[in-house]
């Protein structure tokens, strides 16, 4: 079983398609209803109305169209092991902080591909337990140089299937301080297990190509007694650098549409009067 998460990106397309779709029916009622010739003053302004949100529509496409990301992508999966094509290789990155791990046999390491836990097994990491507590674990890191980064995926597993302990709810990662994907895995109290038909999953995400060497994971836990989420790896997957170039930066997709939503409302406004 997967499980497809569609990208903010389509949500505020359809969003202001709706829109569009609300605004133009306003036009042909009020200038085509029944018993109603309209004069040509208030024709044109109730055409100037529409073409003002088509255009805020085409703008909000051109902005978003580029940069919005793949759809998030949950399957059942296992330990992936160490992959050669890993960006972020323990023999690559520095863990600078990171939240506490259940004891000394658990090795943060294990996330980027290391063997060297000796509680459960090598090549896990679990985190310490606040029991039946929602509980945000964090990782910081930075790769020894920077990288391409266009993605990633992430290897959980629980204790069992139907069992909520060593699950997570959220996960977010920001690139350079930068918040460029978060997660809803699955809601409090329900299990890998129910939602996806493994007790095992990998939850992957992709974005426009970023060059970056400062990473933050931060992982939220379910309500289980034994709460410290069981971490089996996490990947970064590489992307071409001169894909960068024509994708802008989130902050001015944001500042476009809010410029592109201002500039309608003030002609709005304009026309009601």
């Amino acid at each position: 079983m997967s499980y497809t998460d569609l990208s903010p990106g389509s949500f505020a397309i359809v969003g202001v398609t709706g829109l569009m779709g609300a605004q133009v029916k306003e036009f042909h009622t009020k200038t085509v209803g029944r018993g109603q010739t309209g004069s040509l003053a208030l024709l044109a302004k109730q055409k100037e109305k529409v073409l003002i949100f088509l255009t805020a529509a085409v703008l909000v496409l051109f902005f978003l169209a580029p940069t919005a990301s793949a759809s998030v992508v949950i399957t059942p999966s296992g330990d992936p092991g160490r992959t050669p094509s890993n960006v972020f290789d323990y023999s690559n990155i520095t863990v600078t902080s990171n939240s506490a791990t259940y004891s000394a046999q658990s090795d943060i390491r294990d996330i980027f591909g290391g063997s060297f836990s000796t509680l459960e097994a090598p090549g896990r990491t679990i985190f310490a337990d606040r029991p039946g507590q929602l509980t945000t674990y964090d990782v910081k890191f930075t790769t020894n140089s920077a990288v391409s980064l266009a993605g990633y995926s992430l290897f959980l597993e629980e204790d069992g299937p139907g069992s909520v302990n060593r699950s997570a709810t959220n996960f977010q990662f920001l690139v350079n301080g930068q918040l460029v994907s978060n997660v809803a895995i699955a809601g409090s109290g329900q299990s890998y297990s129910v939602k996806f038909g493994s007790d095992a999953i990998s939850v992957s995400d992709s974005f426009a190509p970023t060059s970056a060497n400062t990473f933050e994971a931060i992982f939220t836990s379910n309500i289980g007694y034994a709460n410290g989420i069981r971490v089996l790896g996490f990947q970064g997957v590489a992307g071409s650098p001169a894909a960068q170039s024509g994708n802008p930066e989130p902050s001015t997709i944001s500042l476009a549409l809010l410029a592109v939503l201002a500039f309608a409302a003030f002609y709005r406004r304009r026309i009601v009067r």
